[in-house]
């Protein structure tokens, strides 16, 4: 009998699917933890991303992600992915316990060679209130000046230091880390020798938005950090910010800074505006109505090294 022209495209066509759809998924690639100087964990996870920009960006999705010890087993197409773009790390909930990596192809396996936050655990915190009142027109520009070169002299001096933006609705957004630098390009310009950092920072701190309690939204960092944190620096207007009266009658406004000066937990205020409220909570506080870039590099400098 014979079979119709139709009815063979069909099959053939049929056969074709089936042989993608095997090869697609028979050619994946075991990925590989050399040497690694992060220790196994079973309170890890380690999580492969498409890119270093992916990798770095605290709300991106990984392609893999698993418990990160020595029988971790972790697989991964290259239909999908190619196994030449892939980055790793290390994570333990929000705090990342190992720098991102990019794995190596070799051998028909995709190899991890992961260090760990070379910097320390404990952070020096740059918060940043992403207010209006820090605008353009009162000296904005010269913030974002003196937040790159604090970046770059930190990560000179292997400094574990994290710059965060602090947003309307006491959201709290990840910038960069001093760490980050080793994965970046330094250009030959002397007057922006990362470019890439430059552009993260005025990118994320836009201080375009209305902030309400600043002192109130110390909460956020609080809870994004838990214990690792070892000094704040926080960059902040006088909006909202309660009078001494006022703390009286809602403790809750005083609440994290009396927390952290009760654990040995620095925080330094830089404002904008008047300094007795954060005085009340035995915070050091220097006030700046022109944020001058030489005032602030070393009011920057003196609260990192004091």
């Amino acid at each position: 009998m014979m079979i119709s022209t139709e009815r063979l495209k069909l099959c053939l066509f049929i056969f074709l699917i089936f042989f993608l759809y095997d090869y697609a998924y028979s050619n994946e690639y075991p990925i590989v933890f050399d040497d690694s100087d992060v220790p196994f964990n079973f309170n890890y996870e380690v999580r492969i991303y498409t890119s270093r920009e992916k990798c770095t960006d605290p709300k991106a999705s990984p392609v893999r992600y698993q418990v990160y010890s020595k029988h971790t087993l972790l697989k991964i197409s290259d239909m999908a992915y190619p196994p030449t773009s892939l980055w790793g790390k290390v994570v333990q909930g929000k705090i990342d316990r190992s720098l991102c990596s990019p794995g190596k192809f070799s051998d028909g396996q995709v190899r991890f060679q992961l260090k760990p936050n070379l910097f320390g655990e404990k952070r020096i915190v740059i918060v940043v209130a992403n207010s209006e009142n820090l605008s353009l027109s009162m000296g904005g520009w010269k913030v974002w000046y003196s937040l790159i070169h604090t970046i770059i002299s930190s990560y000179a001096s292997k400094l574990p230091v994290t710059l965060m933006a602090l947003n309307e609705d006491h959201r709290l957004d990840f910038v960069v880390q001093s760490e980050d630098l080793i994965h970046m390009h330094r250009s030959y310009r002397l007057t922006n020798p990362y470019p890439q950092l430059t552009r993260q920072i005025k990118s994320r701190i836009t201080m375009d938005q209305q902030i309400t309690h600043p002192m109130k939204s110390l909460y956020a960092v609080h809870d994004y950090f838990k214990k690792n944190i070892q000094k704040v620096i926080y960059i902040t207007d006088q909006s909202n910010v309660p009078d001494i009266k006022h703390m009286q009658l809602n403790p809750n406004y005083a609440k994290i800074p009396l927390h952290w000066n009760n654990n040995g937990i620095l925080l330094n205020i830089i404002t904008n505006g008047k300094c007795h409220s954060w005085k009340k909570v035995h915070a050091t506080c220097y006030e700046t109505d022109t944020l001058r870039i030489s005032m602030l590099k070393n009011i920057l400098h003196n609260a990192h090294f004091q």
